[in-house]
C-alpha cells in the first residue's frame, strides 16, 4: 500500500472522528474543560468546537488535494 493511500485513509478516519466529536459537543452530550490547580474547571467546549471545525476544514482541503 502506498504512503499516499495510507495518508488518505488516516485523513478520512480523523475527519470521521472529529465530526462525531463535534456532533456530541454541539448537542451538549460532551463538554470539554481545563483543569487548573486551585481553581474550578474552566469550560472549554466552545474552543474545542471551533478547533474541531477548523481541523475538519483542513482535512477536507487535504483530501480534495490528494484524493483525486
Amino acid at each position: 500500500m502506498s504512503e499516499l493511500a495510507d495518508f488518505i485513509r488516516w485523513c478520512n478516519r480523523e475527519r470521521t472522528t472529529l465530526r462525531r466529536s463535534l456532533e456530541m459537543m454541539e448537542s451538549g452530550i460532551v463538554h470539554t474543560s481545563e483543569v487548573r490547580p486551585g481553581l474550578p474547571p474552566k469550560d472549554t467546549t466552545a474552543e474545542s468546537i471551533a478547533r474541531a471545525k477548523k481541523n475538519i476544514v483542513e482535512l477536507d482541503a487535504l483530501l480534495a488535494k490528494h484524493a483525486s
